[in-house]
């Protein structure tokens, strides 16, 4: 599956990876053309140069910090995305992640954390400041790939206009002190903000699904599954069928499959359901075409990369960012379609 090549301002967007680049970590970076591998010194350095703070300001000078500003950031940081991605919460890149924030704070939002598995129910115990964004692994195709486009869209301000109006603390923002989610002085929290802005560009980047004469079929076991996802494509101006699962041929092809059933019969965590597999290859079967989404409310490395080999196209998990899954699709769409607009390939 091809998603493009290049964004909408043909760029192409460079992401800076810092974590592991194994296993599921292999995978969700595949997707991505332009990535450089950063080092403990080289992170140090990029957030040295995306620091809010000037260099008479920061107020440890030692060894450590001279050594991080010589080492080599990407091509321009001020453009590359930065993404530090955790396989764990005993990850030894998090005492390097920690003190480089520490030394180098910053309120870029050009800069986000990935989380394995293992976080899962733990996320909170992850410090962070508020403008800092953060998924799990297997929220790439709903939420990672629709950040990194909407982000590499935005212009970043020069670190000295940030410096003016925010100052980043332990794990807080604002002018009226630190915190783990506090907003200062009577300020917005940088999280709501970012979530009424993030969805205002999902209603722009998909209203031309509603002049393209979409078709999408919803395959679930249960009925709230299928009002959810045909609620949200409707809104988008995409005309939906839904079924259970094993029902026949519709009266046209669909463009769009999700299949979001629940497994009906016992299985191990980490293989698929075999009445599972049969509702995917009967849907894969009959329509071949079509861009299919599957929703697995347990989320396992060792099940997704069988699920991908049977044909499906995306997974994502549940609850799903309905928007975010259409994000994906239309760039899925596009690159199929020979449109050079997107930085991103699988």
């Amino acid at each position: 599956m091809q998603l493009g090549q290049g964004d909408s301002k043909g760029r192409n967007v460079e992401l800076a990876w810092f974590g592991p680049t194994d296993g599921c970590w292999a995978w969700l970076l595949q997707h991505f053309e332009r990535v450089s591998l950063l080092s403990a010194l080289e992170v140090r350095g990029w957030l040295e140069q995306q620091s809010d703070w000037s260099s008479t300001t920061v107020a440890k000078k030692g060894a450590a910090r001279n050594a991080a500003s010589k080492t080599k950031a990407p091509n321009d940081s001020r453009e590359a995305l930065l993404i530090a991605a955790f396989e764990h919460r005993n990850d030894p890149r998090l005492n390097v992640w920690h003190s480089a924030f520490a030394e180098f704070p910053t309120s870029s939002s050009r800069i986000a954390t990935v989380l394995g598995s293992d976080w899962q129910g733990h996320r909170r115990t992850l410090p962070r400041p508020d403008a800092t964004e953060s998924f799990y692994w297997f929220q790439l195709f709903d939420r990672m790939i629709p950040w990194v486009l909407r982000t590499s869209q935005i212009e970043q301000p020069p670190s000295s206009l940030r410096k003016s109006k925010l100052a980043i603390g332990s794990g807080g923002t604002g002018t009226g002190g630190t915190g783990s989610g506090g907003t200062g002085s009577g300020g917005t929290n940088p999280r709501v903000v970012r979530l009424l802005e993030h969805y205002g560009w999902y209603e722009k980047t998909l209203e031309p699904l509603a002049t393209q004469n979409q078709l999408a079929w919803i395959v679930s076991d249960h009925r709230e599954h299928r009002m959810a996802w045909q609620e949200t494509l409707v809104s988008y101006g995409v005309r939906t069928v839904s079924s259970r699962p094993g029902d026949g041929k519709f009266w046209a092809t669909p463009d769009l499959m999700v299949i979001d059933c629940s497994a009906r019969d016992d299985h191990p965590s980490e293989q698929i359901s075999p009445s599972m597999r049969e509702v995917v290859i009967h849907a894969r079967g009959m329509y071949p075409e079509a861009f299919l989404v599957l929703a697995d409310p347990f989320p396992a490395w060792e099940r997704w990369g069988a699920w991908l080999e049977l044909g499906v196209d995306a997974l994502v998990p549940r609850p799903a960012d309905f928007a975010g899954t259409l994000v994906s699709w239309q760039l899925w769409a596009r690159g199929n379609a020979g449109i050079d607009n997107h930085a991103i390939s699988r």
